[in-house]
């Protein structure tokens, strides 16, 4: 790749979307991140689904080069990537948050990745964790090294399920290849507000999937994050989904870990201190006694049969 940023004659056009909504100080973060990639030809381009109007405004009065798009009508959250996917026109794309900010080798290392393994829709990456503002080095996918080629859907499922020692790639991190993805979408229906794990499965059922450890951006993590308030209906979308893709049962064990680590979250904030701050009773709920006793003896049972048992314990605490 050309670090100088020149543009090749052969290098495929990649569109960078950044997908914004009313966090106009982060977005100007990931624009200027974006703004210092190392690879020519990219478009940036910032699809504003924004309700108020100041993103709009520092987009073009503080970066003229960067192409704006404003949805008016605001689009769902879903509908907005899935409106990205129709209007992509490059070889690659990616759809980035407004709040993760790239490293200057993202985009260049990306294509290159890509490159080497012509047979992948697309590449997903490691990244650090962000705090707000402050950053650690806490990764994403966790004890996770070299690269690895995701040809099935159950190679894709077991890291969203399991307490393995390596988590998924974060989902903005990917690069994909235009022509893939033609025809997918975010479907509510697969999954709910977990579709992106649909998505990637439905893709992965056309072409392998690139799995990288080397972290290209950080991830960051706010009170805004919509993945930090724990919804058990949603988490069983997603589980019912895997079923029906991959044969497993209620009883397997990738199912059970599954039930664990989000029962155990739901938990933690239903407990009588976070009840307490929010005025609600103390009273535990049935449901709250059931899930507790659940996650008690699934907490032993895996900590005596699972090696990664702990590992993956205190990485979950790191990111906290």
């Amino acid at each position: 790749m050309n670090a100088s940023g020149a543009a090749q004659s052969d290098a495929p056009r990649v569109q960078l979307f950044i997908l914004s909504r009313d966090r106009r100080d982060y977005c100007r973060q990931t624009i200027v991140s974006a703004l210092s990639q190392d690879y020519q030809p990219l478009d940036i381009i910032v699809s504003d689904n924004s309700v108020r109007d100041d993103v709009a405004e520092m987009v073009l009065n503080e970066f003229p080069t960067v192409r704006l798009v404003r949805r008016i009508p605001n689009l769902l959250a879903l509908d907005h990537f899935n409106r990205l996917i129709e209007e992509v026109d490059a070889p690659l794309m990616v759809m980035f948050h407004d709040d993760d900010i790239l490293h200057p080798q993202y985009v260049s290392r990306m294509v290159e990745l890509l490159g080497c393994y012509p047979d992948a829709a697309a590449a997903g990456c490691n990244a650090f964790v962000m705090r707000d503002d402050r950053l650690t080095r806490v990764k994403i996918m966790g004890d996770f090294s070299g690269t690895h080629l995701l040809k099935k859907i159950m190679e894709l499922v077991e890291p969203y399920l399991s307490l393995g020692l390596i988590d998924p790639a974060p989902f903005p991190g990917y690069m994909y290849r235009s022509d893939k993805i033609r025809g997918l979408k975010l479907d509510y229906s697969k999954g709910g507000k977990h579709s992106d794990v649909s998505f990637l499965c439905e893709l992965v059922d056309r072409s392998p999937l690139l799995w990288t450890d080397e972290c290209l951006f950080n991830y960051r993590l706010h009170g805004a994050n919509d993945s930090r308030l724990e919804s058990i209906g949603q988490r069983l979308r997603l589980l019912r989904y895997a079923q029906s893709r991959t044969g497993l049962t209620k009883n397997s064990h990738l199912v059970k870990e599954y039930k664990f680590m989000y029962w155990r979250r739901w938990i933690s904030q239903n407990s009588s201190e976070s009840r307490t701050a929010l005025g609600v009773s103390r009273e535990p709920s049935r449901r709250w006694v059931v899930a507790r006793r659940f996650v008690m003896l699934w907490g032993i049972r895996l900590a005596l049969t699972r090696m990664n048992f702990w590992r993956r314990a205190a990485r979950q605490l790191a990111r906290r």
